[in-house]
């Protein structure tokens, strides 16, 4: 799976979940990596690659550990613009855990994070910034932070800050789904659609 990041202003994207996975599962995803048994106990199974969509460096990168012995482990997929592998290392491309996680059928929540950069040519956010104040102490509000409660939990956590002629909004939210193939696009189109919300065209 190759996100395109540059489409809608994206600088980052991370989902991390723990969940349950079978033991012939697990075996599974240790046989497509090409990492050692001692290197796997240690940190856990990597997979990551780079690519170049729109003329821009791409890096995906994904890990599975074990933290609950042949139970529960923790699951996380990142994407950014630029380059962040440490160089010489090698390791399967993401695509190859997403193709063993296909057969995980039960669905699983995902905390997701996204850092979006908006131009503030184009676009300004719903509580528009910078806010002017009358204070001994300070004299602008460059940014807030706002969120919504869903049952006991969190639906979404946001924050969105000015600096200079950019908008930074770092979005936080939580998305059930099942491992299908198309699941980490699914979520990336669900946090933009949940971005827009908070900004208005200028």
């Amino acid at each position: 799976m190759e996100l395109n990041l540059t489409d809608f202003y994206c600088s980052s994207f991370r989902i991390d979940t723990e969940c349950t996975i079978t033991p012939e599962l697990f075996s599974k995803i240790k046989c497509c990596s090409n990492l050692k048994e001692e290197e796997i106990k240690e940190k856990g199974i990597g997979f990551g690659n780079k690519y170049n969509i729109s003329k821009k460096r791409h890096t995906a990168f994904a890990v599975i550990i074990n933290v609950e012995k042949e139970k529960k482990y923790f699951i996380q997929f990142s994407y950014r613009t630029g380059s962040f592998l440490k160089k010489g290392v090698k390791l399967e491309p993401v695509s190859a855990l997403l193709n063993c996680l296909k057969e995980q059928d039960e669905e699983v929540n995902f905390d997701c994070g996204l850092r979006f950069i908006y131009p503030t040519s184009l676009f300004n956010s719903i509580i528009p910034i910078p806010i002017k104040v009358q204070s001994p102490i300070f004299d602008e509000i460059r940014g807030f932070r706002l969120g919504k409660k869903k049952n006991k939990g969190i639906a979404f956590d946001t924050i969105i800050e000015r600096e200079g002629q950019k908008l930074y909004h770092n979005l936080n939210f939580e998305y059930k789904t099942k491992l299908s193939e198309e699941f980490i696009k699914n979520i990336y189109d669900a946090g933009i659609d949940l971005s827009k919300k908070f900004m208005i065209k200028s």
